[in-house]
């Protein structure tokens, strides 16, 4: 890598002309506590539960409304991708967006 990135060497890259690549397999990812979109797509039940009380009868959700840790422990893989299809469901790129950045502002405050 010195040998592109090295002025003078016959294969420098001007760094302009250099090229990032990611392979997703995880390395690049907040991991612990949880996934960030885990994260995201709990906080956003217990929003959707303000609009929509029915939620609380549901097993799922009315585990992840109150914070039960040791209900939301024991949620299968195909749990958690529910979760996120209803979180995520009908929400346009805008949107989603504005959801983030309101939890950013949120935070940084």
């Amino acid at each position: 890598m010195q040998t592109t990135t090295t002025q003078g060497s016959p294969e420098f890259v001007p760094p302009a002309e250099r090229v990032a690549t990611f392979d997703e397999d995880g390395t690049m990812w907040v991991e612990h506590p949880m996934y960030t979109e885990i994260m995201f797509t709990l906080e956003r039940v217990v929003e959707l539960s303000r609009t929509h009380p029915e939620l609380k009868d549901q097993p799922r959700y009315s585990a992840v409304i109150p914070g039960d840790r040791e209900a939301m422990a024991k949620f299968t893989e195909t749990d958690l991708l529910k979760l996120v299809a209803v979180t995520h469901a009908g929400v346009s790129t805008d949107e989603f967006a504005a959801a983030v950045k309101a939890r950013i502002f949120s935070f940084e405050q």
